[in-house]
């Protein structure tokens, strides 16, 4: 066969959505929220984002409103030292039992929890928050907190279900944050407001 009759078999397709490990990159400092849908769609973002520091074997943390024991299970797919280090050394906060008082949560009291270890990554599942009857309201002091928590150097994504958020819990949200992940798409957002990142008023 000639070079020029000759066909390159076609490249395998790129993973798409959630699922693509580049789509949750994110810079020391950055602070995004991705939107995801079910247990995969999780599962698609949380493990790419932590498995970066994991395979640097540095330190990284979440705060997680699902089982741990699922959540390490996730790692499994990643190859037996990744596993290991999920297992080691992945710091796994419940927001009712480390990280939150009765008037809300405290980026003070997760940071201590942390007990110095200083993660380079850090991801929150913002389910428990969209449960609260005035979670929705309560989510720009939130982010304003997370957004804290970015500024002292770790990489923080916050991870919101589609199938939980409304419509203006969506926009509450999209507005608290500089870069917004829907669909393996991430879209610049020039509207957030300033005071989610300790400027001026909206």
């Amino acid at each position: 066969m000639s070079e020029a009759s000759r066909i390159d078999p076609a490249p395998e397709p790129q993973p798409q959505g959630s699922s693509a490990p580049d789509a949750v990159e994110l810079a020391p400092g950055e602070h995004r929220c991705a939107f995801y849908r079910g247990s995969e769609g999780l599962a698609g973002m949380l493990v790419p984002f932590l498995a970066g520091a994991l395979r640097r074997n540095e330190a990284c943390a979440a705060v997680i409103d699902t089982p741990a024991t699922w959540i390490l299970a996730q790692f499994d797919r990643e190859g037996a030292v990744i596993r290991s280090r999920a297992r080691r050394s992945l710091r796994l906060v419940t927001p009712a039992g480390s990280c939150r008082r009765d008037d809300g949560f405290s980026a003070g009291r997760l940071l201590s929890w942390l007990d110095g270890t200083s993660p380079t990554r850090l991801v929150a599942e913002m389910t428990w928050a969209l449960r609260d009857a005035t979670g929705a309201s309560r989510l720009r002091p939130l982010e304003h907190q997370v957004a804290a928590i970015a500024a002292s150097g770790p990489a923080v994504l916050c991870l919101y279900d589609l199938d939980a958020v409304d419509g203006g819990t969506m926009v509450e949200v999209i507005r608290t944050h500089r870069s917004v992940l829907v669909d393996g798409t991430l879209v610049e957002n020039p509207f957030a407001a300033a005071n989610a990142f300790g400027g001026g008023p909206a």
